[in-house]
């Protein structure tokens, strides 16, 4: 049986699964309308990725000896909707993954995961959960950041034809 001491990185884990079961969701939505087959593959790579994301953070937090503690995030159900609105371009979905990126300073993030990984009061399987999930992340980022590039080339090249 676990420990059930509540340790003090259990916001971060739940806050973990949280978005990265929902960014699995709205990734999907993406993949399933965009007409791009490149773009399609990345999409549904990493939305399977963060899925997966999701449910390991949330066992992770049920080994523990918790529950991950549902938080209503309105923008989920949005971004959802936008990204799966297939009458959008991928131009516009592009646009606003850049926005939303950068609002959001990753590297500051996993710099804060970095050090947590380093605390020894963070027990060792979490640790190398965290690592993973980091390399894991910035793997996905990469892929998505190349594909983003290239379908904006792609669409800069059919509009100046």
């Amino acid at each position: 049986m676990p420990d059930t001491t509540k340790p003090d990185y259990l916001g971060l884990l739940n806050r973990i699964s949280l978005a990265e079961r929902n960014a699995g969701v709205y990734l999907k939505a993406w993949a399933d309308v965009t007409p791009d087959a490149g773009l399609r593959r990345a999409l549904a790579l990493v939305a399977a990725r963060e899925t997966t994301h999701g449910e390991v953070f949330r066992q992770r937090i049920e080994r523990l000896g918790f529950s991950v503690i549902e938080q209503d995030d309105p923008e989920a159900t949005e971004r959802a909707r936008v990204y799966g609105d297939a009458a959008r371009p991928d131009a516009e979905k592009v646009a606003a993954a850049r926005r939303r990126a950068a609002q959001f300073n990753a590297e500051e993030f996993f710099a804060q995961l970095d050090a947590r990984v380093a605390d020894p009061s963070v027990d060792p399987l979490t640790r190398d959960t965290l690592r993973w999930f980091v390399h894991e992340e910035r793997d996905s980022r990469a892929l998505l950041w190349a594909e983003y590039e290239r379908s904006g080339k792609q669409v800069a090249a059919v509009a100046g034809a």
